[in-house]
């Protein structure tokens, strides 16, 4: 009973919206969650919104349009992954100011995340099988920071213009 009511205290103080201020999503399979997928909970997001992560799998491929932040759920233990099964590209950022931080991305064709926009961090998430982990095309002032690359043909790669990113 105890833990019911604080799951639904919890929903409804993560969905409601503060005046002017972010909204934010849970995404995972369990009933704390508000979308199952991430492509859900970015159609459902504005710009500003946090979506948090549970850990799990989650095998897609995510086109960021609008200026948001991805991370894990505080507290959560357990890899997020992001398994593309040979799919093209993990994540598409076409927003410019989005940050994307403590993911694994595993088994992507073109890229683990491919960076088309402009002042976008990635931090601290782990590229597995990827070709490359991150692509930068055309865009610059990204900052590439803290993440590791294994058994990928390539880690950052910069690319069709890009400039003035940081990668360490």
């Amino acid at each position: 009973m105890f833990k019911s009511a604080v799951i639904i205290c919890l929903i409804l103080l993560l969905c409601i919206p503060t005046l002017g201020g972010a909204r934010t999503y849970i995404v995972g399979n369990d009933a704390v969650a508000t979308h199952k997928s991430i492509g859900q909970a970015v159609a459902a997001a504005s710009s500003g919104d946090i979506i948090y992560m549970k850990p799990g799998m989650y095998n897609e491929e995510v086109a960021v349009d609008k200026t948001i932040t991805i991370k894990p759920l505080t507290g959560e233990k357990g890899i997020i992954l992001l398994d593309g099964n040979d799919k093209e590209v993990g994540i598409k950022i076409a927003a410019d100011g989005c940050s994307i931080e403590g993911l694994t991305l595993n088994n992507y064709t073109q890229a683990g995340i491919m960076i088309e926009s402009n002042g976008n961090t990635i931090r601290n998430c782990q590229f597995v099988n990827d070709a490359p982990g991150v692509m930068i095309k055309g865009s610059a002032q990204n900052t590439i920071e803290g993440n590791s690359m294994r058994d990928c043909k390539s880690g950052v790669v910069s690319w069709s213009g890009a400039s003035k990113n940081t990668i360490s």
